[in-house]
């Protein structure tokens, strides 16, 4: 892709800080089951009554939640790339320095997992194409910071009337390269997800935007 080409290194970076937050929550959740365990000789399932187990726990919790508006200003780096706007790698930080556009990433991440989970009720397959109609909200939010999380999550769906199924058959196509990536263990993700995110930043920007 044109937009990638002279951002590659950056954006392979970018993409790793990512890869290196979520890697910090599995050690934290995965000493819990291994460590823990064999630090104090105790079965597993014993483990939730130790204080230590707790601190973790608690820990992980709050990292995993503090990764989700990194994610997202990730989201709108590869936006800017796929608008050619020459983002700067101190910018997916940006949010942690404004208390009010982090708190509203939060909650925007957690009503979008929370509808996505009330339509799975029903089926997995219908809750995942569910979730479609709600993937814009995170850009409009770039685009519209004085939208409430409820108004993008609307706008999102409104504006995605149409395009659901374009949307659905563009992410489908790197399924393929999914499965690649999958037998390099994980490092042809550096490559594929940066691809990924500029290409699905492309098509905000040319239908919904």
């Amino acid at each position: 892709m044109d937009a990638l080409k002279n951002n590659w290194g950056m954006a392979v970076l970018v993409w790793f800080i990512l890869a290196i937050g979520n890697v910090l929550v599995f050690i934290i959740f995965f000493s819990i089951n291994l460590f823990i365990p064999f630090l104090f000789d105790i079965p597993v399932k014993e483990t939730s009554n130790l204080p230590l187990t707790t601190v973790l726990s608690f820990a992980g919790g709050v990292v995993s939640l503090l990764l989700i508006p990194l994610s997202i200003s990730i989201t709108w780096f590869f936006l800017d790339i796929a608008r050619r706007n020459s983002p700067r790698i101190s910018e997916v930080l940006k949010p942690y320095n404004n208390i009010i556009l982090l708190l509203k990433m939060i909650k925007l991440a957690i009503a979008q997992i929370v509808l996505i989970i009330l339509w799975s009720f029903l089926f997995v397959i219908p809750g995942i194409i569910k979730g479609i109609p709600y993937s814009q909200a995170f850009y409009l939010l770039k685009d519209h910071p004085e939208y409430t999380i409820f108004e993008a999550l609307a706008e999102s769906r409104r504006r995605m009337h149409g395009y659901k199924w374009r949307y659905f058959m563009l992410n489908l196509s790197f399924i393929g390269w999914g499965i690649v990536v999958s037998f390099t263990s994980g490092i042809g993700s550096l490559w594929l997800s940066p691809y990924l995110l500029t290409t699905q930043g492309v098509f905000y920007d040319k239908y919904i935007a």
